[in-house]
């Protein structure tokens, strides 16, 4: 089907779920020692949607260092739905067409915060931003962290029990279920798992409806020294 420049102006590619998993390999440094090597590829592509596929490891050894997966949904800027991907997305590679990616990346599904999770609040400021003057996943990413850091400060966690900087990330499974934008005051609630206490999860709403959802987990508390 062809698509016209004004399709492409009043549209947008939006990351909508991810995973991470972070090795010990990369908080054993004080900073990145290169060289890295670093593997990007598409694994299949829908109607509207692709799953991409990023590797980063120690280009000596092969040591796994990061390992992400996420979606990504071509979406019409005015209506937010979405659209088809534009007919030279993969002109220069060879991308199989799956009708169901969910069978390939399906990373998670939002749980319901418990009566007793630790909720607060916080309002989008200009910074938190993209070019798409909305919030992307990344600065959700930040809040549901924050939103942690605040409930360890009142003790309500007790697998995180003081700064949560101290807590070296392990994996993050994260759905990009909505926008938000300047000004909009959002509401964050926290809860740690029952079985696993450095899994928190994560459920941000806005007006009650919710926009975004994580579980994060941690290794267990190490000493924090920086190599000179």
């Amino acid at each position: 089907m062809k698509q016209t420049a004004e399709e492409y102006r009043n549209s947008k590619c939006v990351i909508v779920a991810q995973c991470y998993q972070v090795s010990k390999a990369l908080h054993e440094r004080a900073a990145l020692v290169y060289p890295l090597a670093i593997e990007m590829k598409c694994l299949a592509r829908g109607r509207s949607s692709f799953i991409q596929q990023t590797n980063v490891s120690e280009q000596g050894t092969g040591k796994p260092v990061v390992m992400s997966m996420q979606k990504a949904v071509y979406v019409s800027s005015e209506t937010g739905k979405s659209m088809p991907l534009p007919n030279n997305y993969f002109k220069d590679v060879s991308v199989p067409f799956v009708s169901d990616l969910g069978s390939i990346f399906s990373p998670i599904i939002a749980g319901k915060p418990p009566v007793d999770s630790h909720s607060s609040t916080r309002e989008v400021q200009p910074s938190d931003t993209d070019h798409f003057t909305h919030t992307n996943h990344a600065s959700y990413m930040n809040f549901a962290l924050d939103g942690i850091a605040k409930a360890a400060r009142k003790g309500v966690l007790s697998g995180i029990k003081d700064d949560i900087c101290f807590y070296r990330g392990h994996t993050a499974a994260i759905l990009h279920l909505g926008e938000s934008f300047v000004g909009d005051v959002l509401t964050v609630k926290v809860w740690e798992n029952q079985r696993n206490p450095l899994q928190i999860s994560c459920v941000i709403r806005k007006k009650d409806v919710n926009i975004y959802y994580s579980d994060l987990t941690f290794f267990p508390r190490e000493e924090v020294y920086t190599k000179l």
